[in-house]
């Protein structure tokens, strides 16, 4: 599925900018594999949309007067007032040559090592290179495979994804199952021994007297 954005060419001036955000929409430049960037903006809600769709890894097609061009969300600026997007930046990619972006992981499932250990995610994504009509939006994690404290998923057990390849060792471990916290069992029995000794049912007080 194709997922397209319009756009529109804007001049670079402060004022012009100003007015543009002040209208809901966000400015941007394109570059990458064209000749000479393109200042434009976009219409804030319907990049919200987009990029909800197709994240940072799934091709965007920007529709610039009439010209349309396979971009990639490249960078992503907010406000640190309202978390309102000030700026984008779109990297246009040659649909006929591999690139490399991180795909996020998504993690799903429940993992029953959970009751023994604790679940630890060692990589939230992962390198890939693909043709840009290949790269998917994330890549799923399944954890109900760890089932113990020996359980890990590395690479080498993610879904395969056509066209698509792991940038990265087969061995290496994407989730694993690590022991609780020994500080919390060494809390608990501090905590008995300083507990005062019972003598005939009654605390064993220190006297005080002279």
């Amino acid at each position: 599925m194709t997922i397209t954005l319009e756009a529109e060419p804007r001049v670079v001036k402060r004022s012009v900018v100003k007015h543009l955000r002040n209208a809901g929409r966000v400015p941007a430049i394109v570059y990458g594999a064209i000749a000479t960037p393109i200042t434009i903006s976009v219409d804030g809600h319907e990049f919200k949309r987009v990029l909800k769709e197709a994240g940072e890894s799934t091709i965007v097609e920007l529709l610039v007067n009439g010209t349309k061009m396979p971009t990639l969300v490249h960078a992503l600026s907010h406000s640190t007032l309202n978390h309102h997007f000030e700026h984008i930046d779109f990297l246009v990619v040659d649909v006929k040559q591999k690139i490399e972006v991180d795909v996020p992981l998504v993690f799903t499932g429940e993992a029953p090592a959970e009751k023994v250990g604790v679940i630890t995610k060692v990589m939230h994504d992962i390198h890939v290179e693909a043709l840009p009509a290949d790269l998917p939006h994330d890549i799923t994690v399944d954890l109900s495979s760890l089932v113990d404290l020996e359980s890990t998923i590395r690479i080498k057990d993610l879904l395969k994804t056509k066209g698509v390849k792991y940038l990265h060792d087969p061995e290496d471990v994407v989730v694993a199952v690590t022991e609780q916290a020994k500080e919390e069992e060494e809390e608990v029995a501090q905590q008995v021994q300083t507990e005062p000794e019972l003598v005939n049912g009654k605390k064993n007080e220190v006297s005080t007297e002279a």
